[in-house]
């Protein structure tokens, strides 16, 4: 899609709709930027219900992100990066705190050098179906376990580093009635 005709659909769609739109669905890293540089657009979505992005760039992905947080009725995520991702704890803190979620879904390249998430204390979401694509450490995988106690649906692609465990994990997961894991 050419620069022109985007800024055609953002000025004559989107806009004139953002009261209206319940799913907005970003499939490249041009419309991302694009989106991302139009004023606050994304956090104007007040009815959004379900966001989609997909080959997005990490260097864009705490500021999508940040957007995000002050949309009441988002109840559903799936974000694709393209790129590793250094600081994945950030991300994985702000996807937490999104105050509606109940689906979401990620596929991360982590760069394996960062520090491990913190157990949650009082924190929790409302995450009921979590989707983790691409690899994801198993010690990550506990802890953002200790922070979505409502799961109902758990599914991961590619575990890594079940292999070398070294402590006992235990989480308690009440609603948990399906399970994917690929070791």
């Amino acid at each position: 899609m050419s620069k022109s005709l985007l800024q055609h659909y953002y000025v004559h769609i989107l806009l004139p709709n953002k009261h209206r739109i319940k799913s907005l669905h970003l499939s490249n890293p041009f419309t991302v930027d694009f989106i991302l540089s139009s004023s606050n657009f994304l956090s104007k979505l007040n009815r959004l219900e379900t966001f989609i992005v997909d080959h997005v760039e990490s260097k864009c992905l705490e500021e999508l992100l940040n957007h995000l947080t002050c949309l009441p009725n988002l109840s559903s995520l799936t974000i694709t990066s393209i790129d590793k991702i250094a600081h994945l704890n950030n991300l994985y803190i702000h996807i937490l705190r999104l105050p509606a979620l109940k689906y979401c879904k990620v596929s991360f390249d982590e760069d394996y050098r960062f520090e491990s998430l913190t157990m949650a204390t009082n924190e929790c979401t409302s995450i009921e179906h979590l989707v983790i694509g691409d690899g994801v450490r198993l010690e990550v995988l506990h802890r953002l376990l200790s922070y979505v106690p409502q799961l109902c649906r758990l599914s991961c692609q590619s575990l890594i580093g079940y292999d070398n465990l070294s402590t006992e994990i235990n989480i308690s997961m009440k609603n948990l009635t399906h399970a994917s894991l690929d070791l």
